[in-house]
């Protein structure tokens, strides 16, 4: 037998480190025999005075059967490494190092160079490939790990367990390029065979899951991740639960799993899984409107892993906050590593279209809109995200003019919300707009009345409610119920505030400052400037009335979504109208009589 250098080794004398051998040891036995299995092995292992293959082989039916190592315990990975120290043969030594490293994969935490080191010593085989393959995986080095699978040219034969991984290993390469079919074809190809261990099931099912969510969406990989009797899944699997209960809506869900993972007083959790469970905690919080709590998350999330989404994420908080510099900043550092991973380009273009939408700039032509809408760049990946920026091209399609694009759009959006309940605001936000653009009012207000009497799981997320209730409010002052119109925007702009959605609030500011009513205390009551704004159509008096508001022409452009050009032909009109030269002389008049 080799000597014990590694984990057994570490095992030994660590307990009872000032007992002589013989006593030590039946210090160890007597400690074993009080403690369950998973916590009685590493004292079984300090125990053990040479090559013990009863025990060894015991180790590796642990590993193989475990579902979740409780936390504190040895994983599968040390269980087989201990295993393979105590082996009889040198044959049997090497599969059980092979494995573990595998378990590792599995679990998707590559540990210290230690047991790679030892692995890349083993003999040439299929299953060695197949490890190496699998910790060129762990570290971004899809290349060589296409180059490994290749020469591992493992036969799919039933119940072979480099069969199994190299399925696996496949569904890891596809999912990182987002080729979500693909990848879910590989794992259930994997599972197909004859189970080689719990760990490794499970391992593939979560690449089952993420393979689904690519391809048919959240809600598909959740029912794949559901565990009989809630038994409670392991830390890779409650992680990829989370992300998928942010992407379907069930953002309270997610944020109370998600806080479980992100825990500083839990140390057992790896720093990479911490890491990622935050980004997926930040955007939950920034969804339920704790925009706080969401900075501090992905600014943390930005330290150690995932750092391109974390400055996207980043830079959509400060457009909502109205922070120009800040958003460009964290927008130029996603761009430089968007290229690293499909999901990565998608929130970065999901922070361009937001940053043009919180400047009101938005339309229809933007370059990441078309991105955002096709496979072909980012694999599957802007369907995974597909309710955080379908809204967005929804607006700027119904702003486009275009009648038929955005009647699909709405189309999409609602079949969406049927998934992700939060959207069902959105939706008929958006359906109210479109119905005011084609001068159907009573619409409009049928769409924002259905969208505040919503089932509460519908109304969780504050921004979209704060855009509602100020299209809704406006819509009522334009008809005349001043009082409850004034009610709407003011509560919309709370609302908005709270939530951090400040470049949206003060929108809701400029409407109340330059409503119908609000006249400047210089203004003189002859009534004058009445009748001249009265020459007005009404199309004019909606620019005039944004414009005295202090709009700027890209503003009311997106407010009433007609183009900058448009504005200006407006304006020109209103000067000559009402016989004045600027904004400032506009800012005087009432723009509805």
């Amino acid at each position: 037998m080799n000597s014990m250098t590694t984990p057994a080794a570490g095992a030994r004398g660590e307990s009872f480190s000032g007992l002589r051998p013989t006593k030590r040891r039946l210090s160890h036995l007597a400690a074993a025999a009080a403690l369950p299995d998973e916590a009685a092995w590493p004292h079984l292992v300090a125990a053990a005075s040479g090559a013990d293959e009863a025990l060894a082989a015991a180790l590796e039916a642990a590993a193989d059967d475990e579902s979740a190592t409780a936390p504190g315990r040895p994983g599968a990975d040390r269980l087989l490494e201990w295993a393979s120290d105590l082996s009889e043969d040198a044959v049997a030594r090497e599969r059980r190092l092979l494995k573990a490293g595998i378990a590792r994969v599995c679990g998707a935490t590559p540990g210290s160079a230690g047991l790679w080191n030892r692995i890349a010593d083993c003999s040439p085989s299929a299953l060695r490939d197949c490890a190496l393959a699998g910790r060129a995986v762990l570290e971004g080095r899809d290349l060589e790990a296409e180059f490994l699978l290749k020469r591992a040219s493992p036969e799919a034969g039933r119940g072979d367990l480099v069969a199994t991984v190299a399925h696996g290993l496949r569904a890891v390469l596809s999912l990182s390029c987002a080729r979500g079919q693909a990848a879910a074809e590989a794992a259930a190809a994997g599972l197909a065979l004859a189970s080689q261990g719990r760990g490794l099931d499970r391992w593939l099912v979560r690449l089952l899951a993420a393979g689904q969510c690519y391809a048919e969406g959240p809600e598909v990989a959740l029912r794949t991740l559901a565990r009989p009797g809630g038994e409670p899944g392991d830390q890779a699997t409650r992680l990829a639960i989370g992300c998928y209960r942010v992407l379907a809506g069930a953002l309270g869900e997610a944020a109370g799993g998600l806080s479980e993972l992100v825990s500083p007083q839990d140390e057992l959790v790896p720093a990479v899984t911490r890491s990622r469970a935050s980004l997926w905690l930040a955007l939950a919080r920034h969804l339920l409107g704790d925009w706080r709590a969401a900075a501090d998350l992905a600014g943390s999330a930005r330290k150690v892993a995932d750092q391109g989404q974390a400055d996207a994420l980043l830079a959509i908080l400060a457009a909502h906050l109205a922070d120009w510099p800040a958003a460009s900043g964290h927008l130029r550092h996603a761009s430089e590593l968007a290229a690293e991973c499909a999901d990565g380009q998608v929130l970065t273009d999901l922070a361009l279209v937001t940053i043009a939408h919180a400047k009101g700039t938005l339309a229809a032509t933007h370059p990441a809109l078309p991105r955002l809408a096709e496979t072909d760049q980012a694999g599957d990946a802007p369907r995974k995200f597909r309710a955080l920026w379908l809204p967005l091209r929804t607006e700027a399609l119904i702003g486009s003019g275009s009648v038929t694009d955005a009647t699909a759009a709405l189309a999409e959006l609602a079949e969406l919300a049927e998934q992700v309940p939060y959207l069902r605001v959105a939706y008929h936000r958006l359906s109210g707009i479109f119905a005011e653009r084609h001068r159907d009012q009573e619409a409009a207000l049928r769409h924002y009345a259905a969208a505040a009497e919503l089932p509460a799981p519908s109304l969780v997320v504050p921004f979209q409610i704060g855009l509602r209730e100020h299209c809704h409010g406006r819509l009522l002052r334009e008809l005349g119920d001043q009082a409850n119109g004034r009610r709407l925007i003011e509560r919309a702009q709370a609302r908005l505030l709270s939530a951090g959605a400040v470049a949206y609030a003060r929108r809701c500011a400029a409407d109340l400052a330059g409503a119908p009513g609000d006249v400047p205390a210089n203004v003189p009551a002859d009534g004058g400037h009445a009748r001249a704004a009265a020459m007005l159509t009404e199309r004019q008096r909606s620019v005039a009335r944004l414009i005295a508001a202090g709009l700027t022409n890209q503003e009311a452009a997106a407010r009433l979504y007609i183009s900058v050009k448009t504005v200006e032909y407006h304006l020109s009109q209103i000067y000559g109208k009402l016989g004045i030269k600027s904004r400032r002389q506009l800012s005087g008049y009432r723009p509805l009589p």
